[in-house]
């Protein structure tokens, strides 16, 4: 099944810790599910048939959930927040606060760069074809 076009598009829509699915044809809800600890809009991708939602405080977490279905697949503390997400080549990339962290698909730690002495502040990100910038 296709998420990307046509009448079985799902329009993933978070905000106030919550996160919904919402067929894009008729606005009607299709599910609903409790989204990350923030009280602050965050950071949504829709990857295939998965919704990842990365949290914007402290202390947050990338979470995974069915597109179908809105259930929870994996929630994973994350060392980022409030900066960009991305998805490549079966790895989620997090930005924020001058660091960067890269998680497999399913919620496993891959590598983290602190760019420790580097200084702190909004990151942007690219690969080919794909790019995250700051919202500073």
């Amino acid at each position: 099944m296709s998420y990307r076009a046509g009448p079985q598009a799902v329009l993933v829509v978070a905000f106030n810790s919550q996160v919904f699915g919402l067929d894009a044809a008729t606005g009607k809800r299709l599910w609903s599910s409790r989204g990350t600890a923030d009280n602050v809009p965050p950071r949504v991708l829709v990857h295939g048939d998965r919704v990842l939602v990365a949290g914007l405080e402290e202390d947050s977490v990338l979470l995974c959930l069915d597109l179908a279905s809105g259930a929870v697949l994996w929630r994973r503390r994350t060392q980022t927040y409030g900066g960009g997400l991305l998805v490549d080549d079966g790895r989620v990339f997090l930005t924020g606060n001058g660091e960067v962290e890269c998680l497999g698909l399913d919620g496993e730690p891959l590598w983290f760069d602190g760019f420790k002495g580097l200084g702190r502040g909004a990151v942007a990100m690219a690969l080919p074809g794909q790019a995250v910038h700051s919202d500073t």
